[in-house]
C-alpha cells in the first residue's frame, strides 16, 4: 500500500500558531498581569534576575486610569502579529474547505479581512491565499464560523527531478534509440494512442519541434508572465507521442495536452499542479504524466489525485532522481503509478529513489529524446521512465477501448517483466 499521508513540517507552524492564539485568548480573558513597580514602561526589556528574586511574590501596582496603562491584550496580539508577519507560511497558504459553499462564503469576506486570494479550485473546495494584514486575517480565520470547516496547509514546492549525477550513470547501459524495441513495441505503431489524450504537466513543450510537428498537440499555461522552458517537457512529449522517423514515441497517434505548471527553472508548487490536474481532467485527459515531484506530502495535491481517479483518469509520476530512500510526491500516493528507471541491462538505476511507492520500472538511461530548438538529447532520469509508462498506457487504452481504465492499468502490471528479484521489491516495483 502506498502512503496517503505524512506528518509535514507545516504541522509545527500550525502548532506554534495555535499556541500563540491560545496565549492571546488567555491574556484577553484574564486581563493584565501584575507588574513590579509603577514607573517602569511596559515596553522596556526585563532585567536579568536570579532564581531567588524571580520566586518572590510581586507587589500589586497602584491603580491607574485606563488611559495611563496600555492594554495588555493589545500587546499580546501585537506580539503574535509581529512573530508571524514575516512568516513564509502566511505568504503562500492553501485552505481546504468542507464544501464549495463554505469556500464561497469565506471568499466573500477574505479581502476586506486582510487575506488576498491568489487562486481557487472550486472542484476541490480549496483556495490559495496570502495574509496581507496578519492581525485581521488571523481573527477572520479564527472566527467560530469556520471551526471544523477549513484546513490550512503550506503550499509545498514541487520541481522537475534533478538530472542524475554523472557518477550515478557509471556502469549503466544506455538505450540510445532502442528503448521502444527493448520494450517490445512494434515498428508498425502509427495508430497507437489514437483517440487518447495524454496530459503533460511540465514547464512547456516546443510545439515546433520536428519530432512533434505532425502531432495533435495543444498547450496552455497556468503561469502568467512566466517564460517557458520547454526542453524537459519536449523530451517527455516526444517519448509519448513523437512521430518522426528517428524519434517515434510509444503512442504516436495520441493527443498531447501540455499545461505549464513549472517555471523556467523547473520549479512550481502543489496548488498549481493540483489546479493543472483538475483542469486536464475536465479537458478530457485519459492519462496524466507528472515528471515532477516534491519531498513533502500535500493534502491538496492528494485531493487532486483523488479527483482524477474518481473520473477514471490514470496518473503516472516519476519517483525522483536523488538515489535515496523516499519516493517523491505525488508518485507515493495511492492510485498513482510511481515509475522508476532501469538501464538496458534491466538493472535498477542507481540515481532512482526507492521505497514505498515504486510501482513499475521503465527505460531511463541515455534515451534519445527531443529537446527545445530542434535539439535531440540523451535523456536520463525517472522523468524519462514515467513518460514511457504514460505512452504505454495510451497505446493500450487505444487498443482496448472497451476495457475499463483500471483493467488497462492492471494489464501493465500483469505483463511487466521482473527486472530484479521475483515479486515486488522497493527498487523496481
Amino acid at each position: 500500500m502506498k502512503a496517503t499521508s505524512q506528518i509535514p513540517v507545516f504541522v509545527l507552524s500550525i502548532a506554534f500558531l495555535s499556541a500563540l492564539v491560545f496565549l492571546v485568548r488567555f491574556l484577553v480573558e484574564t486581563g493584565p498581569l501584575p507588574l513590579k513597580g509603577p514607573s517602569r514602561p511596559i515596553s522596556a526589556q526585563p532585567e536579568d534576575r536570579g532564581k531567588s528574586e524571580a520566586s518572590r511574590a510581586l507587589p500589586l501596582p497602584p491603580k491607574r486610569d485606563s488611559d495611563e496603562f496600555p492594554a495588555f491584550p493589545d500587546l499580546a496580539e501585537e506580539l503574535l502579529v509581529q512573530s508571524l508577519a514575516g512568516s513564509e507560511v502566511l505568504r503562500d497558504l492553501t485552505l481546504g474547505f468542507s464544501s464549495s459553499e463554505k469556500m464561497n462564503l469565506f471568499l466573500a469576506g477574505a479581502e476586506k479581512n486582510g487575506i488576498h486570494v491568489l487562486g481557487s479550485i472550486p472542484e476541490l473546495a480549496s483556495v490559495r491565499v496570502r495574509f496581507r494584514d496578519v492581525s485581521k486575517g488571523l481573527r477572520y480565520v479564527d472566527d467560530p464560523e469556520w471551526k471544523g470547516e477549513v484546513s490550512p496547509q503550506y503550499n509545498y514546492p514541487v520541481h522537475q527531478p534533478q538530472l542524475p549525477r554523472a557518477e550515478s550513470l557509471e556502469g549503466e547501459k544506455g538505450f540510445a534509440d532502442g528503448a521502444p524495441d527493448w520494450l517490445g513495441a512494434s515498428e508498425d505503431r502509427a495508430d497507437w494512442g489514437k483517440g487518447i489524450k495524454v496530459a503533460v504537466l511540465d514547464s512547456g513543450v516546443d510545439l515546433s519541434h520536428p519530432a512533434l510537428q505532425d502531432a495533435d498537440l495543444k498547450e496552455l499555461s497556468l503561469l502568467e508572465g512566466e517564460p517557458p522552458a520547454p526542453g524537459h517537457g519536449t523530451a517527455v512529449a516526444s517519448i509519448i507521442a513523437g512521430n518522426s522517423e528517428g524519434l517515434k514515441g510509444l503512442a504516436p497517434a495520441a493527443s498531447i495536452l501540455s499545461i505549464r505548471v513549472l517555471n523556467e527553472k523547473g520549479e512550481g508548487d502543489s496548488f498549481t499542479v493540483a489546479e493543472g490536474i483538475v483542469h486536464m481532467v475536465d479537458q478530457g485527459a485519459d492519462v496524466i504524466n507528472l515528471s515532477l515531484g516534491g519531498e513533502s506530502s500535500s493534502a491538496l495535491l492528494e485531493h487532486a489525485v483523488g479527483y482524477a481517479r474518481s473520473k477514471g483518469v490514470a496518473i503516472v509520476a516519476a519517483v525522483g532522481n536523488e538515489g535515496t530512500r523516499g519516493v517523491a510526491f505525488p508518485a507515493r500516493y495511492e492510485g498513482v503509478i510511481g515509475v522508476t528507471s532501469i538501464d538496458a541491462k534491466g538493472s535498477a538505476s542507481a540515481f532512482s529513489n526507492y521505497g514505498e511507492g515504486v510501482d513499475l520500472a521503465a527505460p531511463g538511461v541515455d534515451v534519445y529524446s527531443a529537446w527545445e530548438e530542434e535539439g535531440i538529447v540523451s535523456f536520463s532520469g525517472t522523468s524519462t521512465a514515467s513518460a514511457f509508462v504514460a505512452g504505454a498506457l495510451a497505446a493500450e487504452l487505444s487498443k482496448n477501448p472497451t476495457l475499463p481504465r483500471e483493467q488497462v492499468v492492471d494489464l501493465l502490471y500483469e505483463f511487466a517483466n521482473e527486472s530484479e528479484k521475483p515479486g515486488f521489491d522497493e527498487f523496481t516495483g
